[in-house]
């Protein structure tokens, strides 16, 4: 009988060792890489803010800088019949130029000048431009107007203010403005502009005459409206 041979499986090689080198982090370069991105992003921010108000300042229209400087009355008188307020006014206001590029244009301006609720003085201006080259436009209107019918507590609380030698009053600026640039249209604002407690002195025997007490202020901005982009002309 034959001998049987033991059966010895053929031998696998182990796979060859790897030296496995862990490189050690540098202090220095993840230092440069944290202030290179930083850069990066607050060169990012710069440019978008820069684009911004580059945009703002040539395509937008801010709030104007509207100061009420005085206002005088003479021929002042309350009728009885009718019951009316009228008037001689002169106002005197002062608008500083707010645009750094292009120029604008104002229109349809009206100057309007109330006691309480009730409007005792109406007037218009011609339309003006401005340009970052004005620095302060100066603007004075003299005229004339009645209040229109009004009731007797009216009546009777502007004589009461007047005995005591002053009348509150509040002046309104009201016009369109629209913004030009390179050579096009390119923003448009109706705005309402308040000057409000403006005192008005009658404190001599002649009470047909007054004239503003408190010294010139800036007026707020109390409207804005069609704040839109319009077409090439």
């Amino acid at each position: 009988m034959a001998k049987v041979q033991p059966f010895d499986p053929p031998r696998i090689a182990p796979p060859p060792l790897h030296t496995v080198i862990q490189r050690q982090k540098n202090p220095l370069n993840e230092c440069l890489t944290y202030v290179i991105i930083l850069a990066f992003a607050a060169g990012i921010t710069f440019l978008v803010v820069h684009a911004l108000q580059y945009h703002s300042a040539c395509y937008t229209i801010s709030s104007p800088h509207l100061a009420l400087d005085s206002v005088t009355v003479s021929n002042f008188s309350l009728s009885s019949r009718p019951k009316q307020v009228s008037a001689e006014w002169n106002v005197r206001m002062s608008l500083e130029s707010w645009i750094r590029r292009g120029y604008i244009n104002l229109h349809d301006i009206t100057i309007s000048i109330f006691y309480n609720e009730l409007q005792v003085g109406l007037t218009s201006l011609v339309p003006f431009d401005m340009s970052p080259r004005n620095s302060t436009v100066f603007f004075e209107k003299k005229f004339g107007g009645s209040s229109g019918l009004c009731d007797d507590s009216m009546i009777k609380a502007m004589n009461e203010d007047i005995a005591g030698g002053t009348v509150k009053l509040h002046v309104r600026f009201r016009g369109s403005v629209r913004k030009s640039f390179k050579g096009r249209w390119v923003d448009h604002l109706d705005l309402s502009v308040d000057c409000n407690n403006v005192e008005l002195f009658f404190g001599s025997s002649d009470k047909s005459r007054a004239q503003m007490s408190n010294p010139s202020h800036k007026c707020h901005r109390v409207l804005a409206v069609d704040y839109d982009n319009l077409s090439p002309l």
